[in-house]
């Protein structure tokens, strides 16, 4: 076999990128012809059948090769794989130019295996650069290592920086996510993914969107910015910034934040939150606001405004009993006392803050096994409604028995239209859907505004007061009660009655009390109104504070929640990717269901 030695730069087959950038002999190891011919002033050799070359370590085989020695060029045809100490490569046709070390392959499917990484490239045209060891596409490729897939448009890989870079219409697929998007970065050593522009990722967790994401495959991580978003189908998440530990089942979340129900009617409003998986947990610490809409209040809907310092709210697995008979009605009142027994066996029932997991029946009744949640509000706890105002320190939400505890130094305080109430704790029993009985325990007193300075009021150890509709129909009084209420006679002021007695109930409409019963002996004294002193007119420790009272939602709302609606655009957007990108999900877990692999877990409903 004749041997020949040309000077080519040749440095795809180099062992180093310094061999890129000089002449070197490239040796003829095997070809069945070699034809020169001549070309103008150039001489070209012809290769021709099995056509082997080796340049320092490394290969190519093709079935024909042109060399032309005085344009440093060097073409390929048939077959062509060529083989270096790191990267493999193989097509249909190769161009290679020696004195910039930039080549192209041509094929069906030109690949580009990288030994050292265990990446492949596929494209149908590949441009590459011996000199930095540089590869990339513009009609469409792939990029696969171990179990990550980028396919795109446009590609570039790196073999040094270990830095693979995706553009338009990209796909990332892994074992455990799949992300569309604009472009992305694939950091090989830290099987590190970036993603650039309006990305959606899909995974076992539910959908990410955002402008600017990054996965970290090997710490399970996930990093979201501009515009980030989160729906795990139960619950959303807008953000500014989200970032999401999946290992750990930590989720944090600044800026324009907001949690969002299925429903869109429960909503918290924060600058800061923290979520874990398990145990779930999730706390809100910077000026959050709790946004709920009530669609059983009547006429029609309304919105209760719930500020505070710090929420946090969990959730847990309980089991409890409940009589299979039907229930009696829960906070029944009577003359002869509170159905307290009642009010606590049938509130596990709530919607709003229970979940039925199985239920089994016996003798003694049902037994149920609920996911109840719980939640806390501390500092600075105010709230508006239209009908139902409140202020305390400690907000405390109980799944479990149904109520809400408020807390404050002194007393909390409720109001209702003309109607206020205060003790040293208060007590809400939640119904099937509303508030049915509320309770004040402790210095209790409740007042209903009689006209702009006299005020009817009821005090004592205890006061139970039961709603229908969110409106008060019935108070019941124990302990030391006492009472002042302001006779009228055709709306003339004709007494004032002060009434001691060991317990009482009254029945109330339009906040105003119709009839009132006294038990186990009564003490009554009318006082003439021209008679009246101050103290007379009110019970000892009683004031109206119209002062710390919500009178709109605009005393509640924190001054950087300007607009409630800022996450809906993004909301609906999300909802248009994932209906574009579902055919694409479909379609991926087909093809691996016929392949015997396990399923992809991500989804786009």
């Amino acid at each position: 076999m004749r041997r020949l030695a040309v000077c080519l730069l040749f440095g795809l087959l180099a062992a180093t990128p310094a061999l890129a950038q000089r002449q070197v002999e490239v040796e003829i190891l095997n070809a069945h012809e070699m034809r020169p011919r001549r070309v103008g002033s150039t001489t070209v050799f012809r290769l021709l059948g099995d056509v082997r070359l080796r340049h320092g370590e490394a290969v190519m085989v093709c079935d024909s090769a042109h060399v032309d020695q005085a344009a440093n060029t060097f073409d390929a045809f048939g077959h062509v794989r060529i083989r270096s100490k790191d990267l493999r490569i193989s097509g249909d046709t190769l161009y290679y130019d020696g004195q910039s070390g930039n080549g192209r392959m041509l094929g069906r499917q030109v690949e580009l295996h990288d030994t050292v990484e265990k990446a492949y490239l596929w494209a149908n045209l590949l441009f590459f650069n011996t000199r930095d060891n540089t590869a990339h596409y513009m009609t469409g490729g792939r990029i696969r290592r171990e179990r990550t897939n980028l396919e795109s448009k446009h590609g570039y890989y790196d073999s040094n920086q270990k830095l693979a870079t995706v553009a338009r219409a990209v796909v990332y697929r892994s074992d455990s996510a799949e992300a569309y998007g604009d472009s992305i970065q694939y950091f090989q050593e830290l099987d590190l993914v970036k993603c650039w522009g309006k990305t959606r990722v899909y995974d076992r967790e539910g959908m990410a969107y955002g402008l600017k994401v990054a996965i970290d495959q090997t710490n399970r991580t996930l990093e979201v910015e501009g515009e980030a978003a989160v729906d795990n189908g139960a619950n959303r998440v807008y953000a500014d910034w989200l970032f999401s530990n999946r290992r750990q089942g930590h989720t944090q979340a600044k800026g324009h934040v907001v949690l969002v129900d299925s429903l869109g009617y429960q909503r918290l409003y924060t600058q800061h939150l923290q979520y874990w998986r398990s145990p779930q947990l999730a706390v809100a610490d910077d000026e959050p606001l709790l946004f709920s809409v009530d669609t059983s209040a009547r006429p029609a809907t309304d919105t209760l405004f719930l500020r505070m310092d710090t929420l946090r709210a969990w959730s847990e697995l309980a089991e409890r009993k409940v009589k299979a008979a039907q229930p009696t009605p829960r906070s029944a009142i009577t003359d002869g006392g509170v159905g307290e027994k009642a009010s606590h066996q049938d509130s596990v029932g709530s919607g709003a803050i229970s979940k039925v997991h199985d239920s089994v029946v016996n003798q003694g009744g049902v037994s149920i096994v609920d996911t109840v949640r719980y939640a806390r509000a501390v500092g600075g706890v105010r709230a508006f409604r239209r009908d139902l105002q409140l202020v305390a320190d400690t907000l405390y939400l109980n799944g479990l028995d149904s109520t809400v505890t408020l807390l404050r130094t002194p007393f909390p305080f409720v109001w209702s239209d003309s109607t206020q109430g205060v003790a040293e704790r208060i007590v809400g029993y939640f119904g099937r859907k509303t508030l049915d009985s509320i309770r004040f325990v402790g210095k209790a007193i409740a007042a209903i505004q009689d006209d702009s300075v006299s005020f009817n009021q009821a005090g004592g150890a205890l006061l139970v007061g039961l709603l229908e509709h969110n409106e008060l129909r019935r108070v019941r009084v124990e302990g030391d009660a006492q009472l002042i209420f302001f006779m009228r006679d055709k709306g003339d002021l004709v007494g004032i009655n002060r009434v001691e007695c060991p317990s009482f109930t009254a029945h109330v409409a339009q906040n105003k009390p119709t009839d009132i019963y006294f038990y186990e002996g009564p003490k009554s004294d009318m006082i003439p109104p021209k008679n009246a002193t101050q103290e007379d007119r009110k019970l000892f420790g009683f004031e109206w504070h119209d002062d710390i009272r919500p009178h709109s939602k605009g005393d509640i709302i924190p001054g950087w929640l300007t607009d409630f609606n800022f996450y809906q655009a993004r909301r609906q957007q999300m909802e248009d990717y994932r209906q574009k990108d579902s055919p694409a999900i479909q379609a991926k877990r087909k093809e691996k269901s016929r392949s015997n692999e396990p399923v992809q877990p991500a989804t786009a409903q």
